[in-house]
């Protein structure tokens, strides 16, 4: 198992059920100045119409018409063949799918220290964990558990060395949005997201609109675009 966790490969993974431990060693620590623990985890609990959904919506037209439409009769099939409720409550419990990183501490036999917590998404991605500060100048090793709360899948997890003055060198520009709409209501834009909420049910959606000039950039730098979001599930 150690070896299919050490490669970047989302076909080959641990599936992992509610009150699962999964323990990790790491060795020669010597060789990370700052240390941060690297995870790919995805909230696969066992939902394989989930997959087929996301299929299609890669496939479609961008076209906001062929989306919506298509996006309401996922919601209706659903609601008609009584699974809306239970995606909604898959949904609506995202925050308690987790696992919980707990590093073993050397002299104190089973005692443990909560050291992270990661909340994986529907797909697979990453998570990235600072555990410098847990890590002593002379360790050579790092044990940890990973407890699981609910079932989801782990396909990858392993050490990153982050250097500081990267950090420094990064030129972080934020967009103001420029203008939104709601696919089912006119009367909802950028002011009305600026002053409260938005609610969405299925097979509804927002299109988004952000200012980009054209960048002029060295051959060693690049642009990435990063999207913040803030908001939770209603359970119904």
């Amino acid at each position: 198992m150690s070896k299919e966790l050490s490669e970047m490969n989302d076909n080959k993974f641990f599936h992992g059920e509610k009150g699962d431990r999964l323990r990790i060693k790491f060795d020669n620590l010597q060789k990370f100045k700052n240390p941060y623990l690297l995870i790919r985890a995805a909230m696969r609990a066992e939902y394989p119409r989930v997959d087929n959904i996301i299929e299609k919506i890669e496939e479609i037209s961008p076209s906001p018409r062929k989306l919506g439409k298509f996006l309401e009769k996922v919601a209706i099939s659903m609601a008609t063949v009584g699974s809306l409720a239970a995606a909604l409550k898959a949904a609506g419990t995202v925050s308690k799918y987790s696992i919980h990183i707990k590093m073993l501490i050397k002299g104190k036999k089973g005692a443990e220290k909560e050291i992270g917590i990661v909340h994986p998404r529907e797909r697979f991605s990453f998570n990235l964990i600072d555990i410098s500060k847990y890590i002593g100048k002379t360790q050579q090793s790092l044990r940890l558990v990973l407890e699981w709360t609910q079932p989801h899948n782990l396909s990858f997890i392993g050490l990153a060395n982050s250097n500081p003055k990267d950090i420094n060198q990064l030129k972080i520009e934020k967009l103001k949005l420029s203008e939104l709409r709601h696919s089912h209501n006119a009367d909802v834009n950028k002011d009305t997201l600026k002053n409260g909420e938005i609610e969405l049910i299925p097979g509804q959606f927002l299109s988004l609109e952000f200012p980009a000039e054209k960048a002029e950039i060295g051959v060693n730098q690049k642009i990435s675009f990063i999207l913040e979001t803030k908001g939770y599930y209603t359970k119904i």
